[in-house]
């Protein structure tokens, strides 16, 4: 093996390992070239998010590889994470500079990924740098979808104001969609949504005075 691609694969224990401090200095044995302008830092970038090392994405980052870096089918570093439901390696990205709206080709985004795991986290993390859901290449929203695969993200995204009983295309709603466990789920969370807002906006009501016209 070359010496090259032994700090290579140095930089690949340190990724499994979760060690820091070894993947910084595997980092600083390579070229900076090698790692941001071929294929080996968004390599690393997709192993780091596979391990869960959200530290060593924010390190590769700063390093400056791409952290919006797609593949052949256009999926970036966000949208494996947001399939994976790591979302503390989505937060990572995302403070990075990723994009949390970019589409891969079939039209689907990171917060669409992130609808198809069972946890929320993911897209708890989406929500808060930013995504908004959006009907992906074949009309799905991602609550549509959070719905149908019975994901507790889709509470986490009627709790930010998707609305379960919008139609889509086929004129079924995520409601619709959803079995009866979710239904459940989905109308506690639009009931809670409903009371936090009225909740907000009941002490202005109370302050306010009448004004005669």
């Amino acid at each position: 093996m070359s010496w090259h691609g032994a700090m290579a694969m140095s930089a690949i224990r340190a990724i499994e390992a979760r060690d820091r401090e070894s993947l910084s200095a595997a980092l600083l044995s390579i070229p900076r070239g090698d790692w941001v302008s071929g294929g080996l830092g968004p390599a690393a970038m997709r192993l780091a998010i596979e391990s869960g090392f959200a530290a060593g994405i924010t390190l590769m980052a700063e390093f400056g590889i791409d952290p919006d870096s797609p593949d052949a089918r256009g999926m970036t570093l966000m949208m494996l994470a947001a399939r994976l439901g790591r979302g503390t390696c989505v937060r990572s990205i995302a403070m990075a500079g990723g994009d949390p709206h970019a589409i891969d080709l079939r039209g689907a985004g990171a917060i669409h990924m992130a609808a198809m795991v069972p946890g929320d986290s993911a897209m708890s993390a989406l929500l808060d740098h930013g995504a908004f859901d959006f009907p992906d290449g074949e009309g799905r929203t991602a609550l549509r979808i959070a719905a149908e695969a019975g994901s507790r993200g889709a509470m986490e995204l009627v709790m930010r104001g998707a609305d379960p009983f919008a139609t889509s295309g086929d004129g079924r709603s995520p409601f619709d969609a959803a079995g009866e466990p979710m239904r459940r789920m989905l109308l506690e969370a639009w009931s809670s949504m409903e009371r936090r807002e009225l909740d907000i906006a009941a002490p202005a009501g109370r302050g306010a005075r009448a004004t005669r016209i």
